[in-house]
């Protein structure tokens, strides 16, 4: 795995250059910055089975009526 603890922004820059030098079969890893509709569009392609962590509160109405839940 290669954790990337930057931006969508750097996501989109860092995960191209990887699959140019021939890097493959890691798994990029993120933090909450990740959790945005601005890491679908820079990603590409790139994006996918990524991980990145981020909080919730269980009880919130914004969870609970999240399409998430």
């Amino acid at each position: 795995a290669i954790f990337i603890p930057d931006d969508p922004k750097a996501f989109g820059q860092i995960a191209p250059m990887l699959a140019v030098n021939d890097v493959t079969g890691v798994r990029l890893m993120g933090t909450n910055l990740w959790n945005s509709p601005d890491f679908v569009n820079r990603s590409q392609n790139f994006g996918e089975s990524s991980l990145f962590v981020d909080a919730f509160v269980a009880d919130s109405p914004l969870f609970l009526n999240s399409p998430f839940y």
